[in-house]
Formats: C-alpha cells, structure tokens, sequence
C-alpha cells in the first residue's frame, strides 16, 4: 500500500532530520567529546604517576588510587577506539539514509513501517550511550569534577547525558542549534 503524500512528507522529513544530525554529532565528537578523552588519558597518566612518585611505603588505597588512576586512563584510550565505532556507524547509518532518499518513490507503508519505526532512535541512542560512556568512566576519578564544569558550559551535553532521551527532535534541535553557534 503506498504512502499518502502527508506520510511520505513525514517520512522524508525525518530523514533530512537525521541527515543533518549525523555532521552535528561528528562535530560534537570532534570539538568536545574526542578532546575530553584526550584529556582524561593524559589526566590519568599524570595522577598514575603522582601516586607512584608518592609512595614511600605502598599502602593499599595509595595502590587503589593508583590503579584507578590507570583504569581511567585506559578507559578515555577505549572510548577513543570507540570513536571509529562510532564513526563507522554513523557511516553505515548515511549510507543507508541516502539509499532510502533515492528510491523515497518506492515507499510503501509496510517498508516505511519497518525501516522507520526505530531508524531515530537507534541513532539517537547509539550516540547517547557513546557520550554517557565517555563522561561515565571520568566520574569516579578527580576528572570527573573537570567533567562537570564542561558539561555545565554545554548544554548540548546535557541532552546527550540525560537519562530519558525525551523528546527526539528536542536533542536533534538542540545539537543543531549548538552546531549553528559554532561555525
């Protein structure tokens, strides 16, 4: 059964939607997410050997700290590995959005359906849960206050660090809007 032309409308409204998202969350990425991990792993370095260069007699929480030292470290160098992830879905998900945009004539209700009913949120969530892990692995170390500070500078993180994904189009709004401002 064909779409009517209000839901193909709709339907290629949201593809255009995601279109634009994917350029403003790789820019999120680049701007903020990537240097704050870059920034961690060094942060991490630095506190490992703090605490090494501290130790006159090694305690056990002067080695706790210094193996969370180093677990936050290495946690910033795996979300970094995550980041070609991320971009290798984000990818996928452009690829698959432009082949859909070609053959838009081909739509039918049942494969428009199919193909749309969790295209958003799956993209929104992957890229949610890519964000909340980076910020998660800093919060149990001093990182975590530097963490803070920046997310309370960004609002756009806000949206990607709030439990409920809410409302879809508010984040992609809020993403384009922050992307806008930083041209």
């Amino acid at each position: 059964m064909p779409l009517t032309a209000t839901e193909k409308q709709a339907v290629i409204d949201l593809i255009c939607d995601l279109q634009l998202f994917i350029p403003d969350h790789r820019k999120l990425m680049e701007k903020l997410l990537v240097p704050i991990a870059i920034a961690a792993v060094e942060h991490g370095k630095e506190k490992l050997l703090e605490t090494v260069q501290s130790m006159e007699k090694p305690s056990i929480d002067k080695l706790k700290a210094a193996a969370r030292d180093l677990a936050a470290g290495k946690d910033a160098k795996a979300m970094l590995e995550r980041f070609e992830e991320q971009n290798q879905f984000l990818e996928k998900m452009e690829t698959m959005l432009a082949r859909i945009m070609d053959n838009n004539d081909k739509l039918s209700k049942d494969n428009a359906r199919e193909r749309f009913g969790g295209i958003q949120t799956k993209m929104l969530r992957t890229c949610q849960t890519y964000c909340k892990e980076l910020f998660g692995s800093f919060k149990e170390v001093s990182v975590g206050d530097e963490v803070d500070e920046i997310v309370e500078n960004y609002p756009v993180l806000q949206a990607y660090l709030d439990d409920d994904l809410g409302d879809e189009k508010k984040l992609i709004g809020t993403l384009r809007s922050w992307n806008v401002s930083n041209r």
